[in-house]
C-alpha cells in the first residue's frame, strides 16, 4: 500500500499535436525530458483517464508533474486540466517548445515554464516567448549537439538575459566524436567530483536518473523509461499496480553499473547511474577509463 511514496516525478505527455517539424522531434525524448510529437498519429490523452489518475495522489505525495506534448495549448482540455493541477501548483512545470508560445493563451497561470530550445533558433520567436515568460518563473532547456550549438548556446544567454537555463547534449548517430570529446568521463572527471557516502550508497542500489520517475505518453501508456518496456495502461491499471509493476520487472528504476565491464572497474560506484545516452548510443558506459588496468 505504501509504494505510491516511490513515485517522485510524474511525466504527463497530453497531445502528439505539434506543426512545427524539428529535426529530431521524436527522438530528443527518449534521451532527456522534451517535448514530442511521439507519433505519426493525432493522439491525445483522455482527459476522464488523467483525471482519475490525480485523484489517486495525494497533492503532497509526487515532488514533480512535467506536463509536455506536442504543443500542450492545443491540448483540448488544457484550460481544464490547468483547473485540475491548481491544487499541484507548486509542483507543475509546463514543457512546450519557445516556437508554440505563439499559442499561448492571454493570461498565463503562474505554473512553472520549462522551455526547450533547439537549433536552428528563430529568433523572432525566442524574442516573443522570453518576453511572454518575463514575470514567470521559467527556465530554459537547450538541446546541442555540437561545440556549436554550445557557442551559439552562449550567445543566446547574453542577448536575451536568459538567468537560467540547462543544456543537454543530444546524440544524433553522427556526432559520437562530440559526445566522445565532450561526454564521456575520465579518472580526472571523477577524481575532481566529491562524492557523499548516501550518493556512493544510491548507485549500488538504484538508479539515480530513474528512479521515482514515471512516463505517461498520450495512448496511456506508461514507462519508467519511454527506452524500455511500457508497465501498462492508466486506462486499465491504478498507479499502485503500474509502480508494483516496476518494483517487480525492474524495467529501469534499479538498473545499475552491474555488468562488464563497469563490474571490473575500481570506479564502478562512483560514475553516475546509466542513462538514456548509453541505450541511445548502444554502449554499457561513457567513459574513457581502460577497465584492464584501471583495478
Amino acid at each position: 500500500e505504501n509504494v505510491l511514496r516511490y513515485l517522485l516525478e510524474l511525466n504527463l505527455y497530453v497531445t502528439t499535436s505539434c506543426d512545427k517539424c524539428c529535426a529530431f522531434c521524436n527522438e530528443y525524448f527518449k534521451q532527456s525530458l522534451c517535448c514530442t510529437q511521439s507519433s505519426n498519429i493525432s493522439q491525445t490523452l483522455d482527459f476522464k483517464t488523467l483525471k482519475n489518475t490525480l485523484s489517486q495522489i495525494d497533492n503532497e505525495a509526487v515532488g514533480k508533474f512535467n506536463v509536455l506534448g506536442g504543443n500542450i495549448f492545443r491540448y483540448s482540455h488544457y484550460k481544464e486540466l490547468q483547473m485540475l493541477l491548481v491544487d499541484f501548483k507548486e509542483h507543475v512545470h509546463i514543457w512546450n517548445h519557445y516556437a508554440n508560445f505563439l499559442d499561448a493563451p492571454k493570461e498565463m497561470v503562474g505554473f512553472k515554464y520549462d522551455v526547450p530550445i533547439t537549433f536552428p533558433v528563430d529568433e523572432h520567436l525566442l524574442q516573443h516567448c522570453v518576453d511572454l515568460l518575463r514575470d514567470q518563473q521559467v527556465r530554459y532547456q537547450f538541446f546541442i549537439t555540437s561545440m556549436e550549438d554550445y557557442e551559439k548556446t552562449e550567445k543566446i544567454f547574453a542577448q536575451y538575459q536568459l538567468h537560467s537555463y540547462a543544456i543537454h547534449p543530444f546524440y544524433t548517430k553522427e556526432n559520437l566524436p562530440f559526445f566522445e570529446e565532450q561526454i564521456h568521463m575520465s579518472r580526472e572527471d571523477i577524481f575532481q567530483t566529491k562524492f557523499s557516502l548516501q550518493q556512493i550508497f544510491a548507485h549500488q542500489k538504484l538508479n539515480t536518473n530513474f528512479f521515482g520517475s514515471l512516463t505517461v505518453l498520450p495512448d496511456g501508456e506508461v514507462y519508467a523509461n519511454v527506452n524500455a518496456p511500457s508497465l501498462g495502461n492508466l486506462a486499465a491499471h491504478m498507479l499502485l499496480d503500474l509502480i508494483r509493476n516496476e518494483m517487480l520487472e525492474n524495467t529501469a528504476w534499479r538498473k545499475i553499473r552491474d555488468h562488464e565491464p563497469c563490474t571490473k572497474c575500481l570506479y564502478q560506484y562512483l560514475c553516475p547511474s546509466p542513462s538514456n545516452y548509453e541505450n541511445v548510443i548502444g554502449k554499457p558506459n561513457l567513459c574513457h577509463i581502460n577497465h584492464k588496468t584501471c583495478q
